[in-house]
């Protein structure tokens, strides 16, 4: 069955807080009633800001998280297991489980994913003329969610006769059925992030 759901969020739509390091933005959440801090959604998109030179991170041992940092530079360090120096647009794949500290004020941003599900994030250079992108399917799972988050310039996404235009800080997320899409198409200039996320409900 084809079914795609799909959203553009402006700015102006996230959701802003606070967190001991610094403010938060939710810029979306799956499904979308779910809430955070009841810890009932399978993934969720953020922003932070992380204002203290050192911080410690929020645990979420269910989860697993992508961090890429949007600016400035920092140093993750994953108490007894590793430590790892980020600069712009470099990620750090880890387990929320990790005990986290940050050393370095930068703004990020989080895929966090409830374990025993797939997600993935790469950052991508766009320029000009359009770039075909494959869409993976996973037999084991019979969802997936896309979702591109342009952090500078502006593009275009094509997919499945539909169209869509992002500038920067701007969201656009897809739900459907694993298969449903085979393969999208973007064009434009600037820094998008890719994520994409693989799951059952």
């Amino acid at each position: 069955m084809n079914h795609i759901e799909c959203k553009a969020y402006k700015k102006e739509e996230y959701k802003e807080g606070k967190w001991s390091g610094g403010t938060t933005t939710e810029l979306a959440i799956y499904p979308k009633n779910s809430v955070y801090s009841d810890r009932n959604f399978i993934w969720r998109l953020s922003s932070a800001t992380v204002e203290l030179e050192e911080s410690d991170f929020t645990p979420l041992p269910d989860y697993d998280r992508i961090l890429i940092v949007l600016r400035g530079e920092a140093v993750l360090s994953h108490k007894e297991v590793r430590v790892i120096r980020l600069a712009a647009y470099e990620q750090d794949r880890f387990s929320g489980s990790y005990q986290t500290r940050s050393f370095g004020q930068i703004t990020d941003f989080n895929l966090m994913v409830r374990k025993g599900n797939q997600g993935f994030a790469e950052v991508m250079t766009v320029t000009g003329a359009g770039t075909a992108i494959p869409v993976e399917s996973w037999k084991e799972y019979h969802k997936m969610s896309q979702s591109f988050f342009c952090a500078e310039g502006f593009c275009t996404i094509y997919f499945n006769k539909r169209i869509c235009q992002l500038n920067a800080g701007e969201l656009l997320v897809i739900n459907c059925d694993s298969g449903d899409i085979t393969k999208l198409r973007i064009m434009g200039k600037g820094k998008i992030i890719r994520t994409h996320m693989y799951y059952n409900e």
